[in-house]
């Protein structure tokens, strides 16, 4: 079954958001980006929530948490993406974010660190909001499964 585009859009956001301000609260506890990239893609994802966050960029990111947040969702900016966008650090398109990005849009993830965090702790939200969609049936299975593969 194929969701289509605004539903699969709003979904990633739901599912996705949740995960990147964790990862970066994580970052801001001392977890290294490319410790917690490595973990997350050790499960075969292809690309780490820091790697997805430099690849939206941390501006949008910002600013959509502040939309969200203007809208009643108690979110709250974690201050590593403040002082990152204060250091131009912006992301993939500015060559550095997290991540540095010499001349391309990967970011060389170490795999030997694939086992110096824990990735649930990452991806514990996107879980649990999955989990509440699904229990107030407010999506299918197939919508979940089909916003998290594209």
């Amino acid at each position: 079954m194929t969701v289509d585009r605004p539903l699969r859009a709003s979904l990633l956001e739901r599912l996705l958001l949740p995960v990147w301000l964790e990862t970066a609260r994580r970052v801001e506890a001392g977890t290294e980006p490319a410790a917690i990239d490595a973990a997350v893609r050790r499960l075969g994802i292809p690309m780490g929530p820091c790697e997805r966050i430099d690849a939206a960029g941390i501006d949008a990111v910002r600013e959509r948490v502040e939309t969200l947040r203007d809208r009643g969702l108690e979110l709250s900016i974690p201050s590593i993406l403040q002082e990152l966008l204060e250091e131009g650090r912006h992301g993939v398109t500015a060559g550095e974010g997290f991540h540095t990005y010499d001349g391309g849009d990967q970011a060389a993830i170490p795999r030997e660190r694939r086992y110096e965090a824990d990735p649930l702790a990452v991806l514990a939200p996107a879980i649990d909001a999955s989990t509440r969609l699904l229990e107030a049936d407010v999506v299918t299975e197939d919508a979940v499964d089909d916003a998290v593969r594209s």
